[in-house]
């Protein structure tokens, strides 16, 4: 899965010293999206899963990668999760988030 998507920020938000990398922001939204989802928190087997995706997201952030290598199982984690009813993103990342959701949906 690409995680350094062009989420299409503004110049200036790109240039400023408080940005944070389109990694990060993959990582922010999928978390978002978990927290939405899972508001009384994971099950065993949904934790394992989302914690071996997590990991993938922290070591592509600390090398700057562009991609992880998700198992099927964390694809179809991904899938449900930004595909529930339950996810309501904020209007104000609406725009980000659809990006993100694109990027999953072609998993």
């Amino acid at each position: 899965m690409k995680v350094n998507i062009d989420y299409k920020r503004s110049e200036k938000v790109n240039n400023s010293p408080d940005s944070i990398s389109y990694q990060e922001m993959t990582a922010d939204y999928i978390n978002y999206a978990c927290q939405a989802v899972y508001k009384d928190g994971l099950d065993g087997s949904k934790r394992r899963i989302f914690a071996r995706i997590s990991r993938k997201l922290d070591e592509c952030i600390e090398q700057k990668g562009e991609e992880i290598e998700l198992e099927e199982a964390e694809k179809d984690f991904l899938k449900k999760m930004f595909s529930d009813d339950k996810f309501k993103p904020n209007p104000a990342f609406a725009k980000y988030i659809i990006i993100l959701e694109d990027e999953i949906a072609s998993l």
